[in-house]
C-alpha cells in the first residue's frame, strides 16, 4: 500500500532548500510545522482524514516560495512591492496544489496562511473568515520562525508561553492558542521536534488510513510537485507539463500499459524536483554559465535521487527520473552509466526532456521548431549520445520526418 506521508517528507528535503534561501526559515520547517499542526488538529477534535490533509497543506505550505528571486519574510516587508510579492506566492501556492487529491475540499488554505487573527495580514482577512486551517498552519510557522524550536530551553518555553498569550486576539486566536497550550505539556512534543527524531515523530503521530492509492491518485499528487517545479523555472515555461505530454504520446505509440505509462509520467513530473536546490540566480542567467554554475545545476540529479529513492515501490520511478542526464557513450551524468545500464525508459525520458529543452524557450536563447530540434537529436544519436531508433520514433510521431 502506497505511502503518501512518505512522499511528501522525501519531497519536502527539497523544498526546504528554497525555503531555507528566500523565507529564512531552519532545516525541517515545513516538517515541524505538519507535526505542530497535527497536535493541535488532533486537540480541536479533527478526524484522521481532515487530519491527513491538514498535515499535507502544512508540508507544502511554503511551496509558492519557490517563485522568489530575493530573500523576503513577512517580517522584513517595508515596501507596497514586498507585499504584492508576499500575496503573489500565496496565490502561486495556491495554485500550486490544486488537482492534489485530498479526502475532502478546502478553499484558500495556502492563499491565507500568513492572515492575521485581527485581519492586518497580507490579504486582510479577519477572525473566523480565515480557514482553520490556514489558522493552525499560521500559528505553528510563527513559533518555528520566532523560536529555535529544535533546541528550546526551559526558559525558552516560558518566552514561548508569553508569545502565545501575548498575541491571542492579534495573531492568532484564542481556540489555536489555547490547543497549543495542551499538547506542549507533554515532554515528547518537545523531543519529537528535534531534527534528528522530527521526521519519525511526524510518521509515528500520524494517523493511519486505509486507503488504495492507484497510481492514477500517485500520479495527480505528481503533477502538484510539478506545478512547484514549473513555478521555479519560470523562466522555462510549462518545462515539466509539455515534457508529460509528449511522454504520454510516446508510451501511447509504444503501447505501454496503464501502469507503465502512469509511472512513465510519474518520473516525466519528478525528474527535476532537485533543481528547486539550484539558485534562481544560476537559473535566470541570461549568459553561459560558469563552470561552478554548470556543477551547481548539475547537482540537480542528486538531489532527485534524494527525494525519490526514499518513496516506497518508486525504485523504477527513480532510477528513470534520474537517468535522463546520462548517455549511450557513458560520459553522462552524474554517475557515468553505460549503455547496458540504461533500460529503455531511461533511454526514452533522456530523448523526450532534451526535445522538450530544445522546443522551449530559456533565459539566454530562443526556442527551436520541432523540426529543427529532431535534426539536433539525430546528430546526438549519430554521436552515439542517445538512442537512434527513438529518435526517430519520435520524428514519425510528432510528425517531423
Amino acid at each position: 500500500m502506497f505511502n503518501l506521508l512518505s512522499m511528501l517528507t522525501s519531497m519536502s528535503t527539497a523544498l526546504d532548500f528554497v525555503e531555507m534561501d528566500y523565507l529564512g526559515v531552519t532545516l525541517n520547517h515545513s516538517k515541524r510545522v505538519a507535526y505542530i499542526a497535527l497536535q493541535i488538529g488532533r486537540e480541536l477534535g479533527l478526524d484522521d482524514t481532515h487530519c491527513l490533509d491538514l498535515i499535507t497543506f502544512s508540508m507544502l505550505h511554503n511551496n509558492g516560495s519557490v517563485k522568489a528571486n530575493e530573500k523576503i519574510t513577512y517580517q522584513t516587508i517595508k515596501t507596497e512591492k514586498q507585499v504584492q510579492k508576499l500575496q503573489d506566492y500565496c496565490r502561486t501556492g495556491e495554485k500550486n496544489i490544486r488537482g492534489y487529491p485530498f479526502f475532502h475540499h478546502y478553499e484558500n488554505v495556502i492563499q491565507y496562511h500568513l492572515e492575521q487573527f485581527n485581519g492586518q495580514g497580507l490579504f486582510g482577512i479577519q477572525g473566523q473568515d480565515i480557514p482553520v486551517f490556514s489558522q493552525i498552519i499560521y500559528f505553528a510557522h510563527c513559533l518555528d520562525n520566532e523560536f529555535n524550536l529544535p533546541h528550546v530551553t526551559e526558559l525558552d518555553k516560558k518566552d514561548i508561553t508569553d508569545y502565545c498569550k501575548r498575541n491571542i486576539d492579534r495573531l492568532f486566536s484564542h481556540r489555536i492558542v489555547a490547543s497549543f497550550m495542551a499538547v506542549q505539556q507533554s515532554t515528547y512534543f518537545w523531543l519529537d521536534l528535534k531534527d534528528l527524531f522530527i521526521q519519525q515523530a511526524l510518521e509515528r503521530s500520524s494517523p493511519f488510513v486505509k486507503q488504495d492509492w492507484s497510481w492514477q491518485k500517485i500520479y495527480k499528487a505528481s503533477t502538484v510537485y510539478r506545478n512547484i517545479i514549473d513555478s521555479k523555472l519560470y523562466g522555462i515555461k510549462d518545462q515539466t507539463l509539455s515534457l508529460c505530454d509528449i511522454t504520454d504520446r510516446m508510451c501511447s505509440y509504444y503501447q505501454k500499459g496503464r501502469i507503465e505509462t502512469l509511472q512513465i509520467k510519474i518520473a516525466a513530473n519528478l525528474q527535476d524536483i532537485g533543481m528547486l536546490a539550484v539558485s534562481q540566480e544560476v537559473l535566470n542567467k541570461q549568459v553561459g554559465l560558469k563552470e561552478e554554475e554548470i556543477l551547481e545545476v548539475k547537482k540537480h540529479v542528486y538531489y532527485t535521487q534524494a527525494c525519490l529513492e526514499r518513496i516506497r515501490d518508486f525504485q523504477d520511478i527513480s532510477k528513470w527520473a534520474c537517468n535522463h542526464h546520462e548517455n549511450l557513450r557513458g560520459n553522462g551524468y552524474p554517475y557515468k552509466k553505460s549503455r547496458q545500464a540504461l533500460d529503455f525508459n531511461s533511454r526514452l525520458l533522456a530523448c523526450l526532456d532534451k526535445y522538450t529543452a530544445i522546443t522551449q524557450d530559456r533565459p539566454y536563447r530562443k526556442a527551436y521548431s520541432p523540426k529543427h530540434a529532431i535534426q539536433i537529436l539525430r546528430k546526438m544519436a549519430l554521436n552515439d549520445k542517445i538512442d537512434k531508433a527513438i529518435v526517430e520514433d519520435m520524428a514519425y510521431v510528432f510528425d517531423q520526418t
